[in-house]
């Protein structure tokens, strides 16, 4: 609840108005706050000044009204108060605070269930009612919104976990380091065939593969290929790709040199860790703006540098 103050006669000098509530047949702290304070005017200010008085009372209680007085009690700089010094203010019910609590089921609130000020959520139909007020619940607000556009997406996952002897030697790896100059790597190669990758697949959808580097001490660890990742001497990477193609998706591991005249670990007899390798493959429409934010298609955790291209040159 507000008063407004005003400043009448002039405007010469700091003038402040204070001002203090007074219960009637309200109760201070019950119905409404007991407050006191002053209201300033700096010289040359004529605005009117504003003092809210809050309205308290959790609960709706008996009928009628109840009132209390704010009045000025004191005025400095020379000002005197006006006829107009104290309002009288009426508190009905109406302006009372109420205060419910939640509720919810699975049919339409019944007219005699819950109290006034309670809210009610049908949980089968997602419909939110009330607050309750003495008339009733009311129609209730429906906090489902309408249907978005069927999809057409049809995604397929499964893992494969090759041993060390299931990776043949060798393919190759080409990474094109300007037009018509090319990097290549021996690679030791594993081929999953899927029957399912199909031309409509390569064209359409998509294909990735995605890695988990240490599958015994995290399971749900996973980052996309083509990933690598740093040898603890800091000479070289290990690397590992791939290349999706009608019926088979080829997997690719070598290492990649980092320090000039290093010696590299022989790829055809090393022993290759046990990685776990998910494939995750579909058809399907992505909508904007999921289309253009990446939300689908993961990017690799290890990009290339600018300017590098690269190619398969498959087995």
């Amino acid at each position: 609840m507000s008063l407004t103050l005003t400043r009448t006669g002039g405007s010469t000098g700091e003038v402040e108005a204070v001002y203090t509530t007074t219960a009637g047949t309200a109760v201070a702290n019950t119905d409404y706050t007991a407050k006191s304070g002053g209201v300033i005017w700096d010289t040359g200010d004529t605005t009117s000044k504003t003092i809210t008085i809050p309205i308290l009372d959790a609960h709706v209680t008996g009928g009628g009204t109840r009132s209390f007085s704010v009045g000025l009690t004191k005025l400095t700089g020379g000002a005197t108060l006006g006829t107009a010094n104290t309002a009288t203010v009426t508190i009905s019910d109406s302006d009372k605070l109420v205060e419910g609590q939640v509720l919810s089921g699975v049919s339409v609130p019944g007219a005699n269930y819950g109290d006034i000020g309670d809210i009610y959520l049908d949980t089968k139909t997602g419909r939110l009612y009330g607050p309750k007020t003495a008339t009733g619940w009311g129609a209730g607000l429906s906090l489902i919104g309408p249907p978005g556009p069927e999809g057409n997406a049809n995604i397929n996952s499964y893992q494969v976990s090759p041993i060390s002897s299931d990776w043949i030697y060798n393919s190759q790896w080409s990474f094109e380091t300007s037009p018509g100059s090319y990097v290549e790597y021996f690679t030791r190669y594993y081929t999953i065939t899927d029957a399912n990758i199909t031309q409509d697949i390569i064209d359409n959808g998509f294909v990735d593969v995605y890695v988990n580097p240490n599958p015994l001490v995290d399971p749900n660890q996973w980052v996309p290929l083509p990933y690598r990742f740093l040898d603890g001497s800091g000479d070289f990477y290990y690397f590992l790709g791939y290349q999706a193609d009608v019926g088979q998706i080829t997997l690719h591991y070598f290492f990649e040199q980092i320090v000039a005249n290093t010696t590299l670990p022989t790829l055809y007899n090393y022993d290759i860790p046990t990685y776990a390798f998910k494939v995750v493959y579909g058809t399907g429409t992505p909508t904007s703006p999921a289309a253009s934010s990446a939300i689908l298609r993961p990017q690799p955790a290890q990009p290339p540098a600018a300017g590098e291209r690269f190619r398969v040159v498959k087995p």
